[in-house]
């Protein structure tokens, strides 16, 4: 009898589970890049040399986001205003780089990624705890062509560990270490995925 009642309840518990369970619907993208027209890309701004890298994740995320972006890449900052006549962005500035190049939105960003930088923490008397992180912060912002106005922006900021050493009472040091180059790399590709989130959609339950 026992049994049989034990039975009974789970069934009732998974039916019920289950109703309470509604299907997921698909979120669209915050920003709808599609509204926008031609993008004109000017080349990420990287005092490590990380521009480069940065704006072409940045070009394949918005891709693989949305599919078929018209996005133009028009180089470095220094040349794209050397080629309007201007010496730094403006408003100005921007709607002669929109008229030159017939894009309808110029987008620009900067990527910063510090060296390693050491932390030592002491978890109690008998143990301490180092390491060394890399940090990083990319930002990007859309310019309207025709007005110069910054009609988007986002900033995402992170960190990815480089070494570490754990030292405790009456234990063996544990030390570990990894590329720098390849971290800061991966840290890279981090801040792109977060700092295109706008752009892309996603499943969640209502």
């Amino acid at each position: 009898m026992l049994r049989r009642i034990t039975i009974h309840l789970a069934g009732f518990l998974m039916l019920a589970t289950l109703g309470c369970a509604k299907p997921k619907v698909w979120v669209p993208p915050r920003i709808d890049l599609h509204q926008y027209g031609t993008l004109g890309l000017i080349e990420f701004d990287s005092p490590l040399g990380y521009g480069r890298m940065s704006t072409q994740q940045f070009v394949a995320t918005v891709h693989a986001a949305q599919g078929p972006i018209p996005i133009l890449e028009l180089g470095r900052l220094a040349d794209v205003l050397d080629s309007v006549g201007q010496g730094a962005m403006s408003p100005d500035a921007v709607r002669a780089i929109g008229e030159k190049y017939r894009v309808d939105i110029v987008v620009m960003g900067g990527l910063e990624i510090d060296e390693p930088r050491p932390n030592f923490s002491m978890q109690s008397f008998s143990e301490a705890n180092a390491s060394a992180d890399i940090l990083g912060t990319l930002t990007a912002r859309f310019l309207d062509a025709g007005s110069g106005a910054t009609i988007w922006s986002d900033q995402a900021r992170g960190k990815r560990s480089v070494a570490h050493l754990n030292l405790a009472l009456g234990q063996l040091p544990q030390a570990g270490a990894v590329d720098p180059e390849g971290e800061q790399a991966r840290l890279v590709a981090w801040l792109v995925e977060r700092v295109t989130s706008d752009f892309r959609g996603y499943w969640a339950r209502p």
